[in-house]
């Protein structure tokens, strides 16, 4: 089983865990709620349009407090009465009251537990990620970036990708993947520009399929750049854009 499908189980289980921690997390107020004498659909509404984690929370706050049943009626009263609200029995010790049951408490326990797999999903797919991707340009998978971006777009549609970056931290990758058909008639066109920020700076542009890499300094270039595909083999081919010291990049790269 490859990576990209692991990383799919997971994204997969994420809500499914999500719905089984509301579910159990209804369960457990609905019976709390009963337990404690107040109507359960009020609660289980707020929980519906607040976060989990917040209307939990709150509940936990504002709920009222415990109720015993009392043995003489069977309704429910508070656990530090002397005398039955209903029928005015006196209460003179634990005995003569039922303990509410606790049970319910297992539905809350097995709503922390569904809740926490979301995060082990979300540090799985972390953790495949890195596992999966490298940091190195040449890199015969996905480039996994270390660095930051800020302002970017972009649009790829085939084998068309047009990209706008406002800025990155030096080194910065971004990638897409493209498909060659014919390499000895398909050409790939490239039309580029950025501001230089700091000495040195460049724009460089990388062919990676396989063991066959090429590397180009597209930086600020006065025509559209043609480069023939013909050292490359029909299938999957990784372009790549490392932007080192420049800014402001916007660029059009399209094989034909």
């Amino acid at each position: 089983m490859g990576y990209e499908n692991l990383v799919f189980i997971f994204l997969m289980l994420m809500p499914f865990f999500l719905i089984l921690s509301y579910t159990f997390s209804i369960i457990w107020i609905y019976k709390d709620c009963k337990e404690r004498g107040e109507n359960p659909l009020i609660w289980i509404l707020f929980l519906f349009f607040s976060s989990l984690f917040l209307g939990i929370i709150i509940y936990l706050i504002f709920r009222k407090e415990n109720k015993c049943a009392c043995k003489s009626c069977d309704k429910l009263i508070s656990s530090s009465a002397k005398y039955c609200e209903y029928c005015g029995v006196y209460i003179q010790n634990k005995e003569d009251v039922k303990l509410v049951n606790k049970n319910n408490r297992k539905y809350m326990i097995a709503s922390i537990i569904s809740f926490s797999m979301i995060f082990i999903c979300i540090i799985s797919i972390g953790i495949i990620g890195g596992l999966s991707r490298s940091t190195n340009v040449k890199s015969k998978t996905k480039v996994w970036n270390i660095g930051f971006e800020t302002f970017s777009t972009q649009i790829k549609i085939e084998n068309d990708w047009e990209l706008s970056l406002k800025n990155s931290t030096k080194g910065f990758i971004k990638e897409e993947s493209m498909n060659i058909t014919n390499p000895q008639n398909e050409v790939l066109y490239i039309n580029t520009s950025c501001d230089i920020k700091e000495e040195g700076g460049n724009l460089m542009l990388w062919l990676v399929q396989g063991d066959t890499e090429k590397s180009i300094d597209v930086t600020n270039l006065s025509e559209t750049l043609e480069y023939p595909l013909n050292e490359f083999k029909s299938g999957k081919i990784f372009v790549r854009l490392q932007i080192n010291g420049v800014k402001n990049v916007k660029s059009k790269i399209t094989i034909e």
